[in-house]
Parts: C-alpha cells; sequence; structure tokens
C-alpha cells in the first residue's frame, strides 16, 4: 500500500494482483483499511 493524490484528493493505492491472494486475504485487508479509517474510540 502507497499514500498517492488522484485528481487533486488524497488516496490509498493498493495492490492484489498475486495468483497465490484468497478471497480471506481480501476480506483481511478491508477489514484493516476500514479499521485504519474509522474515528477513534472517544475521538
Amino acid at each position: 500500500m502507497t499514500g498517492s493524490t488522484w485528481h487533486g484528493s488524497s488516496v490509498l493505492r493498493i495492490s492484489v494482483s498475486n495468483w497465490s491472494t484468497t478471497d480471506q486475504d481480501v476480506a483481511r485487508s478491508v477489514d484493516a483499511v476500514r479499521r485504519a479509517a474509522a474515528p477513534a474510540p472517544g475521538g
């Protein structure tokens, strides 16, 4: 994962292009991004 800019907005660039990537790998990655983007408790 890397940060980038697209049309003037900050974006997260990811690449999932390996033959061994499973649906579970993708789900785990999506969950991690959602947790990272969620507001902090009490914040």
